[in-house]
């Protein structure tokens, strides 16, 4: 993982999206760049992928948490901002 991952374990749940992310691009076998010119080497991905499903399918649950959980607080924001701005009414 690059460094930037490696420092977002430590943020709790939306730190978590990021290491989360990283390990569902390893099991998609989508390339990944952890430096400059250096990408993760071919072994995290067949070693990830010969795991068995009981093992790995916790991390398609859970990103797919995240994405799920970012949208609904988006429409969210965005319901609250239109209110706001078209209704006039104070949000407290």
């Amino acid at each position: 993982m690059n460094d930037f991952n490696q420092l977002a374990v430590y943020f709790g749940y939306f730190g978590s999206y990021f290491p989360t992310d990283f390990f569902n691009k390893l099991l998609k076998n989508k390339k990944i760049k952890t430096g400059k010119d250096t990408f993760v080497p071919s072994d995290a991905y067949t070693f990830l992928q010969y795991l068995p499903r009981e093992l790995t399918g916790w991390i398609t649950v859970y990103h797919r948490m995240h994405i799920i959980w970012s949208t609904l607080f988006l429409i969210g924001c965005t319901m609250l901002g239109i209110v706001k701005v078209f209704v006039g009414y104070p949000i407290d």
